[in-house]
């Protein structure tokens, strides 16, 4: 299972997430609603785990393309390179 979810990052669904400044070792899993009202992604590392949730858009808009890799995970990307260095400073 740890496999499968660090390949969603490293070559799946989640990949966005090396080109938006995550490294080490992570996994992860994107989600989306048939209608693109809701989408998701949830990923990990040896030291956190962090879910991103982006929905309740309004029925009818136009949220075509609203994935869980393209508005979900690049929130997830930020919060984890932040505390990534957050992590840094307490170790030194």
């Amino acid at each position: 299972m740890l496999t499968m979810l660090e390949d969603v990052v490293d070559r799946g669904t989640g990949a966005s997430a090396r080109r938006l400044g995550v490294h080490g070792a992570v996994g992860g899993k994107t989600g989306t609603t048939n209608d693109y009202r809701d989408a998701w992604f949830v990923g990990f590392n040896s030291a956190v785990v962090v879910g991103v949730w982006v929905g309740l858009r309004p029925a009818g808009a136009d949220s075509r393309g609203g994935t869980g890799a393209r508005v979900a995970l690049p929130i997830w990307a930020d919060f984890m390179r932040r505390t990534a260095q957050r992590l840094r400073r307490a170790c030194l």
